[in-house]
């Protein structure tokens, strides 16, 4: 059951949003490399975990970026139902092809609507206090 489940989100695509203030004042603009960290925590009923992701963007022309995103994600969830006591442990490994098109809507804002294809590599763990 389990590893259905990792097979179902080991390729992914999505589309993005993002709005990112620049520290220098300027806009995306063509031969710019734009490099970045992103840190967060997930929670959800039951779960908790943590989020670090880099991320590199290459600007090809004033409007278009290429790049790379790479990161870890890490979550818990601990279960039970009556004396039985279940603990599933995932870690995720993102690993994506990006690509972006950016809006100049001022010269410290560049919003930006892209596209992330990639893969994940999926690790899972069950700890219990059924024996057998």
């Amino acid at each position: 059951m389990f590893k259905r489940l990792k097979i179902s989100i080991i390729a992914t695509m999505l589309l993005v949003a993002t709005a990112s203030l620049s520290a220098s004042g300027s806009a995306f603009r063509k031969g710019s490399l734009m490099v970045g960290p992103a840190a967060g925590l997930s929670s959800g009923i039951g779960s908790s975990g943590v989020v670090l992701i880099g991320n590199l963007e290459y600007a090809i022309t004033d409007h278009i970026g290429l790049g790379v995103s790479a990161g870890y994600w890490s979550y818990s969830e601990d279960t039970s139902a009556g004396t039985v006591q279940v603990k599933y442990k995932y870690t995720v490994l993102p690993i994506a092809a990006t690509g972006a098109y950016h809006f100049h809507i001022s010269s410290n804002w560049d919003l930006g609507a892209g596209v992330a294809l990639g893969y994940y590599v999926v690790s899972s763990s069950v700890e219990s206090n059924v024996s057998g």
